[in-house]
């Protein structure tokens, strides 16, 4: 029931890394390559399992576009854990991916000489729960 309810916004200028220089390029590069992504938009689309795991559904907001994912969820101790991935070229941003590469593809670069930027994100995500009595 309360996974029903969940809606999010995040600020891509909150991009925390914990390394400053590299926050930096991911808001300015990555982000800043995009149409309209100061926020990224989410809301559950729909939930499949019971009280303690199952997957959840979210409409994804980002670059203009939005399209659903799917992620796996577990509650324990009021914590819900969310797990999955999201494909960057789902969300067009193959354009923000090679901006990001421009200033820091040095730093990808395999045995090979090769950058790489995988498009693939992994999502590992906690929220914990809390009552309100009214």
């Amino acid at each position: 029931e309360v996974l029903n309810a969940i809606k999010f916004t995040i600020l891509t200028n909150s991009t925390n890394t914990t390394k400053p220089e590299r926050d930096e390029k991911i808001v300015n590069s990555f982000f800043g390559a995009m149409l309209n992504t100061d926020i990224i938009i989410g809301q559950v689309s729909g939930v499949e399992g019971d009280n303690e795991k199952g997957k959840c559904s979210f409409f994804v907001t980002l670059n203009e576009v939005e399209k659903e994912i799917t992620l796996d969820y577990t509650v324990a101790d009021n914590v819900v854990k969310l797990t999955g991935e999201l494909d960057l070229n789902n969300w067009n941003a193959t354009d923000a991916m090679a901006s990001l590469n421009t200033v820091c593809g040095d730093l990808h670069k395999g045995a090979d000489g090769v950058s790489v930027f995988w498009p693939t994100i992994g999502l590992d995500i906690e929220v914990a729960l809390s009552k309100r009595c009214h």
